[in-house]
This record gives structure tokens, C-alpha cells and sequence, in this order.
């Protein structure tokens, strides 16, 4: 059969019903509440990986040097991937979003519940940025001393990445600063206003991050704060441009891929196999990240013993255990674990790897438990997503600050804001998920310990000023 015509019906058995479900819930909930939701996203994912990046290796030649390019196994990827978009809408669907606002009476219903923010409120945003800013200081501080602050952004990367291996604790003060900037835009929904404080935390966010090239948590951010600004329009019954949040969000996509070129290296294994024409090469590039054809491909090839469930298990255990703590932590374990059955020739010498080329979810389930684990793995994504999604839509709707609201949204951008938090695997998701918990846990603590001194400092200056004799 012809690789074009397989591609074909990926699309018409997969894709097409992803994009009349879209269109369906964009009828009932308008564009821009389906655009802010995790269906763009898995959408866009889907037909990237296993359209675009297909036509991409039939038409080019864009393949990894590794790769066997059995026909049955093409054949087989791709039609297990298109049928699995129906476990994934079927979870997607079982979990009810909250109703939204459609009618002009609705919508100044919504506008005129709305409150004034408390002091307390705007205090603690205005602490979950100063500890932001704290934070990323710190970070910057770790990377100045390790030379990982200059203008070559492929030299930043590659010293990060040693930094992620050799000091893991370094990331966490990155992912901590990130978590307490994304309250503190939260909280803006409420608070209605972004100070002159919160821009600085947000200036100092994005250079943090794009000097070492972290697309994946720039992007997010973008996403982050597209949610804000459809959030607050929402809430003040303002007139929403579907036209600007379609164009932030393709600048999103560009930006991303920008950071990845300005590396100055490839992050694909066969970089320097591939020729490809100038014109082309951002799409190329873009699509290199989604290649998760060609690595369920691959697991069909090399997959002999179904791992059911270790891997998954592996990577929440292990992953974020520290290893000055626990020495013997095994170095590959997991997701590493499938990559080095999966794709041996990819595995270094050493043992230690500073970049990684996870399976794919798709191929994750079916090395754990078959066809049925893709599919499962598919369905409890969906779950997940329209999860975190119905509860999140509480920024959007709830007169009063709704923290749990905020956890959703936080765990959704940084977990799911680029399709890459979870279609690399469910077992990195669930570790991040657990992660990322905890530590959102720990400095919430942290803020609301600042925001009461922050509060009895105000006070105790206000009362002094009122006992003066002339106050």
C-alpha cells in the first residue's frame, strides 16, 4: 500500500474526527474558550506527528539514520495511532466542563458578580512575584558561575544540560520561580492590573529562560498568558478577537522553534543526516520534535517483551529522587530504559545522557502492554487533560479567587501547554505531575508566610502613622 494512501487514512480514521469534534465544541463554546482548552493543542500534535511529519519522510527523506523503514510497521504505527484518537476523545468526553457564558445576558451576569480584590489578594500576588523574582535570581546566579549566561545559545544549552545531570537541585529553583510567576498571573485575573513588579518577574522569566533555550516552558508561558488576557475579557464582558489569539498562539509555535534552531545544533539524533532545503528547514525542524511515528515504528521493530507497567513505575520512583540522597539510583531507568531498547544506537558510552528521545506515549503503552496499552495510555490522557481543563475554567468564571482553580491551570500550562508534557510519555507526566505538586505545595507555604508578614509590617506602619499627632 502506498505510504501516501496510509497517510491518507491516518487522517480520515484519526484526524477528521479530532477536527469535527473541534468544530462541534467550538458551536457550542466559541472559539476562544475551544482555544484555550487541550484539544488545539493534542490536535495540532496529532496531525504534525502523524501527517506532516510522514509527507516530510516520504517526500525528503527526513528519517533517522536508525530507523528500519519496514513498510508493515508504518502501516501499523500509523493505523494504531488513528484508532486510538477514539479511546482519547471517549476519556476527553466522560468529564464535564463547567457551563460557559454564551448570551449577552450571561455575560454581564458574569461581569457585574464580579468583587474587588481583597487586600489579601493582592498582597499575596504581590508576594508569589517578589519570591519569583527571588528565585530566578538564584538560578541565574548558578548559571553565571557556570558560564551558561553569553550570546552562544548552543554553548548555554549544552552546559544546562550538564547542570540538570550534575546538579539537579539547580532546575528547581526555575521550576519554583515559574510556579509563583503563574500565580501571581493568575491572581491578575481577579486583581485586574499587572504591576510594574509582575512585568519585571515576567522580563526576568522569559530571559532566564530563553538564554538556555528552554522552549518548552517559554511556549507554555505564552499560553499562560493568552488565558490571562481571554480570562480577564471574559470576566469584564469585553469583546474577545479570535483573530489575535489564533496569531499568539502560531507566534508561540514560531518562537519555540526559534529558540531550538538558535541552539545552533539540532536536537535530533540524525541532524547531520538529513539534507534539507533552506525554505523548508523551520518546518522540518518543528516537525523532528514530533516524531512519534517513527519511534512506535521502531517499537514495533525491537519490542519483543511487554514491560507491563515497570517503565511508568521507573519514572515516577526515580525521576526526581535525588542522587546525592540516594546513590545508587539507577541511570537508566523508564523512559531511558525504553529508549535504549528501542533505539540502542542512541545510547552513550557513558551511560549518562544530557539529551533524551522518549518513545512517544503512543509507543509507551504498546512497549507495556500492547495494543490495549496504547490504547488505555490514550484514554486516561484525555481523562487527564478535560480534567484539569473543567476545573481550571474556574479563573474564567468564579466571582472569588478560586485557588484550586489556579493549581489546574498551573499543572495544565507547565505539564500540557506544549503538547510535549505529555505525548513523551505518560510515566514522565505522572513524575512531573507528583513533582511539581510538592513543590507548588512548599512555596505556596512560602508565599502565605510572606504574605502575613507583609500584612502585619503594613498594618503596624499604617497604626504607627495614624498615631502620629499631625496624621
Amino acid at each position: 500500500m502506498s505510504p501516501y494512501l496510509i497517510i491518507f487514512i491516518t487522517f480520515l480514521v484519526g484526524g477528521l474526527p479530532l477536527l469535527i469534534y473541534s468544530t462541534a465544541t467550538i458551536r457550542q463554546t466559541g472559539f476562544g474558550y475551544w482555544i484555550l482548552s487541550p484539544m488545539p493543542i493534542y490536535v495540532f500534535a496529532f496531525h504534525v506527528a502523524f501527517v506532516l511529519r510522514p509527507i516530510l519522510s516520504e517526500w525528503l527523506g527526513i528519517r533517522y539514520p536508525f530507523t528500519t523503514n519496514d513498510p508493515g510497521h508504518f502501516m501499523q504505527a500509523q493505523l494504531i495511532s488513528a484508532i486510538s484518537t477514539y479511546p482519547f476523545l471517549l476519556g476527553y468526553s466522560l468529564v464535564a466542563a463547567r457551563k460557559v457564558p454564551r448570551s449577552d445576558e450571561e455575560r454581564s451576569a458574569l461581569a457585574a458578580a464580579q468583587e474587588p480584590a481583597s487586600l489579601k489578594t493582592r498582597t499575596i500576588q504581590t508576594s508569589a512575584f517578589a519570591l519569583s523574582i527571588g528565585m530566578q535570581f538564584v538560578y541565574l546566579l548558578f548559571l553565571w558561575r557556570a558560564g551558561a549566561i553569553s550570546t552562544n545559545l548552543g554553548q548555554n544549552r549544552g552546559i544546562y544540560l550538564e547542570l540538570v545531570i550534575g546538579a539537579g537541585y539547580v532546575p528547581f529553583f526555575n521550576v519554583a520561580g515559574t510556579c509563583l510567576l503563574i500565580v501571581g498571573l493568575s491572581l491578575s485575573v481577579w486583581t485586574r492590573r499587572l504591576d510594574n513588579l509582575g512585568r519585571a518577574t515576567l522580563a526576568l522569566f522569559m530571559f532566564s529562560n530563553i538564554v538556555v533555550t528552554n522552549r518548552s516552558v517559554v511556549t507554555s508561558m505564552v499560553v499562560m498568558l493568552l488565558f490571562v488576557y481571554f480570562s480577564r475579557r471574559v470576566r469584564e464582558n469585553r469583546k474577545i478577537a479570535p483573530l489575535k489569539i489564533a496569531i499568539a498562539c502560531a507566534l508561540g509555535i514560531l518562537l519555540g522553534a526559534a529558540l531550538g534552531m538558535a541552539r545552533g545544533v539540532d536536537d535530533s539524533p540524525s541532524a547531520d543526516a538529513i539534507p534539507i532545503p533552506d525554505a523548508l528547514r523551520p518546518i522540518a525542524f518543528l516537525s523532528l520534535t514530533f516524531d512519534m511515528s517513527e519511534m512506535f515504528q521502531e517499537t514495533l521493530n525491537n519490542v519483543d517483551t511487554f514491560h507491563y507497567g515497570s517503565t511508568v513505575v521507573e519514572d515516577v520512583v526515580y525521576t526526581y529522587l535525588p542522587r546525592f540522597a540516594f546513590p545508587n539510583k539507577p541511570t537508566v531507568y523508564g523512559t531511558t530504559r525504553l529508549e535504549v531498547e528501542v533505539m540502542p544506537s542512541l545510547s552513550p558510552d557513558t551511560g549518562s545522557f544530557t539529551a533524551t528521545f522518549p518513545i512517544g506515549i503512543y509507543a509507551e503503552g504498546y512497549a507495556n502492554f500492547g495494543i490495549p496499552g496504547t490504547m488505555v495510555f490514550l484514554f486516561l490522557t484525555g481523562l487527564i487533560l478535560k480534567i484539569f481543563y473543567a476545573n481550571y475554567l474556574g479563573i474564567m468564571l468564579d466571582a472569588k479567587v478560586n485557588y484550586l482553580s489556579i493549581y489546574f491551570l498551573l499543572m495544565y500550562v507547565l505539564l500540557c501547554g506544549n503538547s510535549l508534557g505529555y505525548l513523551r510519555g505518560l510515566g514522565q507526566f505522572l513524575a512531573a505531575f507528583i513533582f511539581m505538586t510538592l513543590t507548588l505545595a512548599a512555596i505556596l507555604v512560602l508565599a502565605l508566610i510572606l504574605s502575613v508578614a507583609l500584612t502585619i509590617v503594613s498594618t503596624l506602619i499604617r497604626s504607627r502613622f495614624k498615631a502620629l499627632p499631625n496624621a
